[in-house]
């Protein structure tokens, strides 16, 4: 387990550079080159020096030889021995002895060994074949030998003795054996002399391969490793200079290339991503991207200003906590989810309506738009949600100033083109009465004259003040004239639709508010009830005081609002006129938020096929004078 751990330790630390498993790679070749040629070198140099040895054995045998047959055809045994007993004294010489050919030792250095049987094979080998030889053994004392055998040949001289040559051959065998530890000590030496000259030859070699790799290839390859982290890093902008016309040089051209291609791609993503944003953040409507988590990955200034909080506390939350103040997802069976129904159910665009919370706790009526939209998101692309959300609530406002706007200008007119010729019609008329004599017809024509222009001149007024800007400081408003001049604006929709309209409304009722922002909720109430009664029937718009506030009433005969629609007819944009004409959906809306704005509430009473009743709960306004009111006679 440890030689494991130290080897992945190791391999660790050489796969961090191409230099340390160059080092590596080549040390080991040349290791193990360098045992290779070194055991062949071994081998071959020992084999040569015990050849050596055995062809000196061979020789000094050879010499011995002639000594000894000298002695034995002179028959000096004496001097046969001491022959024999001088060389066995020799330096290197193990033992010396002359063999008879059936084995037994007839001379020797040593007096202990004559008559001592000698079974060799060589002996044997040489008899057979009647040449020398010499080879290695253990000798008669147990150590490592050299032994030299050597056939005496039989001579004719030697006939005497031994017999005929023909029939005996061999008088005997020389045997010299040598010391094999001095020969084998000299080769060793050699041979580490051999092999210390070429460990120094090897690594001389492997320092110059070094020396060239590095040059030639790690040299050159640096500067492109630094450019390729470089790049890494985003610098793509990056080059390396090109050296040379082979193999290393191509890879640098081929790098500035790459490089300035991704340059080129990196600005176009760039400028694409400027533009996006760009789009993102002039986009009027909310825009978020949700991740298969449910959490906020991407939001632009729009989603925020919807939600009132700042990037860092939008981004990674879960969307169900942002726009629901839920800690868990939404129940996709009781609530429509993007994420369930597009990534899960595999949906594709969805649009619906919802209503969200923002930080200061209000509620939203919005409209969201979701799509499936694929984003890499931490190095992998993953599949998300882009909901497209449109605030109702703003999308009303805009309209209620687009409408009030739109009244402005048609009271303008009205105020240029009625106003101006009633009064010179009035001034003209003035004159003619003053003319008359009292108490004539004429002069009572000339006063129903006056009334009638003075009713043009006030339907002219009340459509200016419903024309007025809201204001954000609240006025005394006299609900009575409201009313009154709302009903005086709509008597052509009135008498058109067979509709007995009626006002109770207590004279100078008082409360605080903008003038035009009750004219609007008021005109809309009853607009309302008018496209209810297509058939005709009573509208009575009615105002008291209940407590501490002020309870306006907007009651018609018309066909009712079905049950199911009840808790629909406030949301923007949705609209179900029974008389068939086509409408907005933004007066019940309007309604809706301007008496939220007023702090105030609005409920609804219905029952199908008998009318509707609205009922408005505004505070009450402490009394003043009738002079600072806004109402009209």
């Amino acid at each position: 387990m440890m030689r494991l751990r130290a080897l992945e330790k190791w391999n660790a630390y050489l796969d961090q550079s191409l230099q340390r498993r160059l080092i590596a790679v080549s040390a080991l070749f040349l290791f193990l080159a360098s045992i290779a040629f070194l055991a062949i070198l071994l081998v071959l140099h020992t084999r040569m020096l015990l050849d050596e040895n055995e062809r000196a054995s061979l020789a000094l045998n050879e010499t011995l030889q002639i000594a000894l047959e000298n002695a034995m055809l002179k028959r000096d045994l004496n001097g046969l021995s001491q022959i024999v007993d001088n060389l066995g004294r020799q330096d290197g010489i193990d033992a010396v002895m002359i063999v008879a050919p059936n084995g037994e030792i007839r001379f020797s250095d040593r007096n202990e060994r004559i008559g001592v049987q000698l079974d060799d094979p060589a002996l044997q080998a040489a008899l057979a074949s009647g040449g020398a030889s010499a080879a290695y053994q253990t000798g008669l004392n147990g150590a490592e030998v050299l032994r030299s055998v050597n056939p005496v040949q039989n001579r004719p001289p030697c006939a005497e003795c031994h017999g005929d040559p023909a029939s005996h051959p061999i008088n005997g065998l020389l045997v010299v054996d040598f010391r094999a530890t001095p020969i084998m000590a000299h080769a060793l030496k050699g041979t580490a002399i051999l092999i210390g000259m070429g460990a120094v030859v090897m690594a001389l070699l492997g320092l110059a391969l070094w020396k060239a790799t590095r040059r030639l290839v790690l040299d050159r390859l640096e500067p492109l490793a630094e450019a390729v982290a470089q790049v890494g890093r985003g610098a793509v902008g990056t080059r390396v200079a090109v050296e040379g016309h082979d193999e290393i040089a191509a890879f640098a051209a081929g790098f500035n290339t790459m490089s300035a291609r991704l340059e080129a791609a990196d600005e176009a993503l760039r400028a694409a991503r400027d533009a996006l944003e760009a789009i993102l953040a002039a986009a009027p409507d909310g825009i978020r991207v949700i991740g298969p988590d449910f959490r906020v990955l991407h939001a632009n200034d729009a989603h925020l200003a919807q939600l009132g909080l700042p990037r860092e506390q939008v981004i990674g939350q879960p969307c169900h906590r942002l726009t629901h103040g839920a800690g868990e997802p939404c129940p996709p069976t009781l609530q429509t989810c993007p994420v369930v129904r597009i990534l899960r159910q595999g949906g594709e665009t969805l649009r619906f309506t919802d209503r969200h919370l923002a930080a200061d706790g209000r509620e939203m009526n919005v409209e969201v738009t979701a799509a499936p939209i694929r984003l890499p998101v931490d190095g992998a692309t993953v599949d998300c949600v882009i909901e497209v959300i449109r605030d109702l609530d703003r999308a009303v406002e805009i309209s209620h100033q687009q409408r009030l706007s739109e009244i402005a200008l048609l009271a303008n007119g009205v105020a240029h083109e009625i106003n101006t010729p009633l009064s010179s019609i009035l001034l003209a008329l003035d004159t003619i009465r003053r003319d008359l004599p009292e108490g004539c017809e004429a002069h009572e024509f000339t006063n129903l004259i006056e009334t009638e222009i003075q009713t043009c001149m006030d339907v002219s007024e009340s459509l200016m003040r419903l024309s007025l800007p809201s204001s954000d400081t609240p006025q005394a408003v006299d609900l009575s004239a409201v009313a009154r001049d709302t009903l005086r604006l709509v008597r052509p929709n009135l008498e058109q639709a067979g509709i007995e309209a009626r006002a109770e409304v207590p004279a100078e009722l008082m409360i605080e508010a903008p003038d035009s922002d009750m004219r609007i909720l008021l005109l809309n109430l009853v607009v309302n009830a008018i496209h209810a009664m297509p058939g005709g029937g009573k509208l009575a718009v009615r105002a008291a005081r209940d407590g501490s506030g002020v309870v306006l009433e907007v009651a018609d005969t018309g066909v009712g609002i079905p049950p199911e629609n009840l808790k629909d007819i406030f949301l923007p944009f949705w609209t179900r006129r029974p008389d068939g004409s086509a409408g907005r959906g933004l007066g019940l809306a309007i309604c809706r938020q301007v008496v939220e704005r007023l702090g105030g509430d609005i409920e609804v009473e219905s029952v199908p096929g008998k009318g509707t009743r609205f009922i408005v709960h505004l505070p009450d306004a402490e009394a003043m004078p009738p002079r600072t009111t806004n109402g009209s006679g």
